[in-house]
């Protein structure tokens, strides 16, 4: 792995540990602005480096909240970003539709989409099963997704702009590594 390969890597992961610190909290999941820092991980890296990106700011998160982490219904979303920046990426950069502005609409909404593949189930856990809210399928989509749209679709418009102009720049680079 060359120097510009782990700095991209790091960056990634450090905007994305950055959103996270700009949060609004509205019940057991807050708005961050992590989203967008993962669809431009997908968009922006390599899928493997994605990934990457994404596990390093998982442990960023660890170094700053401790074994708490786990008891909190937010940290499978951490664990869902890791599955999606790989997935947008695969979409993004081993396809050729991912190269067409389609293709990459679809890599931003996957990448956005796939967060609450394993952040949702992981919220149920943590909410009913270890802290006993007896949760059904309606209360952790009302909790954990549903109000969550509308910004998630801004944050994937802003990660589909910035893409666009960025993907022509970076993509020599990804050549490169």
């Amino acid at each position: 792995m060359n120097a510009r390969r782990i700095t991209r890597i790091a960056v990634m992961a450090a905007l994305t540990f950055i959103g996270s610190l700009i949060r609004i909290p509205i019940g057991p999941i807050p708005i961050t602005l992590q989203t967008v820092f993962v669809i431009l991980a997908a968009l922006l890296l390599q899928p493997a480096d994605a990934a990457l990106a994404m596990g390093v700011h998982f442990v960023l998160m660890l170094f700053m909240k401790g074994s708490a982490i786990f008891v909190s219904p937010s940290t499978g979303f951490l664990f869902g970003f890791i599955l999606a920046a790989f997935l947008g990426s695969l979409i993004a950069h081993r396809t050729a539709f991912g190269k067409t502005t389609a293709g990459m609409a679809v890599a931003v909404l996957v990448t956005a989409a796939s967060c609450y593949v394993i952040g949702l189930p992981y919220m149920y856990y943590v909410l009913d099963v270890l802290k006993g809210a007896d949760m059904n399928l309606m209360a952790i989509l009302e909790a954990g997704l549903i109000p969550f749209i509308p910004g998630d679709l801004i944050k994937a418009g802003i990660a589909f702009v910035v893409g666009k102009v960025a993907v022509p720049h970076v993509e020599p680079l990804l050549r490169e590594a």
